[in-house]
């Protein structure tokens, strides 16, 4: 008899996504460069974000989204090049909401996941995407970049 379950790929990879003094807005963020799923054919990706507060007001939160495409890596919705590289969002936006994730606490290294991101494209990932992240906090992002970046982990289906 066949067992369905999942084979984790290599943890801890980096998407390159500087978010480090990241400015406060709910519309200007910044976009990850695209993970090319083409060769590596993750049937999901585990994502872990790393943020740390500055002086929080307003709002407390940061806003996720996912982003992708389905041509090559050419096309990305509202513009996004899939290059790490700061974006504004059309408001509302068409992106796709990944989290809210409350930051209520000055100075403080955040640490949330892991979150599916085949769950947020409805079950099957798109052959590139990524993740843009808005800063709605009220103040910009600690400048350590080791405390404020997004990991991955790919998870292919193996059948023993």
């Amino acid at each position: 008899m066949s067992v369905i379950k999942p084979q984790y790929g290599t943890s801890n990879q980096s998407e390159t996504i500087t978010l480090a003094s990241l400015a406060a807005s709910a519309t200007v963020g910044r976009a990850g460069t695209a993970i090319d799923n083409t060769s590596n054919l993750f049937d999901d990706v585990l994502v872990f974000i790393f943020v740390e507060s500055g002086t929080v007001s307003g709002n407390k939160q940061l806003l996720v989204y996912v982003y992708g495409t389905v041509d090559g890596g050419t096309t990305y919705s509202e513009g996004i090049t899939g290059t790490d590289a700061g974006f504004t969002r059309n408001d509302p936006t068409g992106l796709i909401p990944l989290r809210v994730l409350p930051m209520p606490t000055n100075a403080t290294v955040y640490k949330f996941g892991p979150f599916s991101l085949a769950a947020a494209f409805g079950g099957s990932l798109p052959d590139h995407f990524g993740l843009v992240i808005f800063n709605d906090s009220g103040a910009a992002l600690s400048g350590t970049a080791g405390n404020n970046k997004v990991l991955y982990q790919g998870i292919q289906i193996q059948v023993v």
